[in-house]
């Protein structure tokens, strides 16, 4: 199965930002880009709403949790 852009940022429409669960990061903004090295290898950028955010590693987390999930 190849994976393409598109498909990560359909799936990172499901991980909703921490502290607005109704959001999700992709719609709020934090999620800047995609990039599919390989079927294995995902990069994704990710921007805080501020730095030294205090939910950036929970975002993180769920992200890989979210991607792993769908292999």
């Amino acid at each position: 199965m190849t994976i393409s852009n598109d498909d990560i940022w359909q799936y990172l429409e499901e991980v909703k930002d921490p502290e607005i669960p109704g959001i999700s990061l992709v719609e709020l903004g934090v999620i800047t880009s995609v990039d599919v090295s390989t079927e294995s290898e995902v990069t994704i950028g990710l921007t805080p709403t501020f730095s030294g955010c205090p939910a950036i590693n929970y975002m993180k987390d769920d992200i890989v949790e979210t991607l792993q999930k769908r292999g």
